[in-house]
């Protein structure tokens, strides 16, 4: 799923599709809930492996084959674990349990299931989430702030060499190489 990136759905681009489904008791047994994580099992390898947490939007979503969907117990927060995911060690993790070809590949339940992570308690995972919390804000803000000032110098290049548009391209590669 192309939507899951660090560790976030994104739903501006969003492919939505409707279903009509006669038994709503069956329907809301898949229904995501705010807290579920989502786990892409069948994809290309970048993709297999990536996590999301579900924070509510769009409402009345559920998942397709492709996702695992996961439901914690009360002894892990689902933002930690997901945070968690999101690290260089559970990637290497989850990079060792992958099975596939060229074009597909899969992470079977009972490889996830195999994987051991240590858990701290709640209150401490607690305190990691919101000092990451406020550190994402700052990593957005400034993801943000970058994308301006790249507008603004393009802009001034465009005026300074009085054309209507300047190519980005230069700016692009050296976001890149700093990746």
């Amino acid at each position: 799923m192309q939507n899951i990136q660090n560790g976030r759905i994104d739903v501006t681009e969003f492919d939505l599709a409707y279903i009509k489904v006669d038994d709503e008791a069956l329907l809301n047994k898949y229904f995501l809930r705010p807290g579920d994580l989502l786990f892409n099992v069948r994809n290309s390898f970048d993709l297999v492996g990536k996590m999301a947490i579900y924070d509510g939007v769009p409402e009345r979503t559920i998942y397709n084959h492709m996702l695992l969907r996961i439901r914690l117990k009360n002894f892990a927060l689902p933002a930690y674990v997901n945070y968690l995911f999101q690290t260089q060690e559970i990637s290497s993790k989850i990079n060792q349990i992958k099975k596939g070809s060229t074009s597909i590949w899969a992470i079977y339940q009972k490889d996830l299931n195999s994987l051991t992570i240590q858990l701290p308690t709640i209150e401490t995972q607690s305190k990691i989430i919101e000092g990451l919390n406020s550190q994402m804000v700052v990593i957005e803000g400034l993801g943000k702030m970058k994308a301006e000032a790249g507008k603004n110098v393009t802009q001034i290049l465009a005026d300074v060499w009085d054309v209507e548009y300047v190519d980005q391209l230069k700016m692009e590669v050296e976001n890149e190489q700093e990746n």
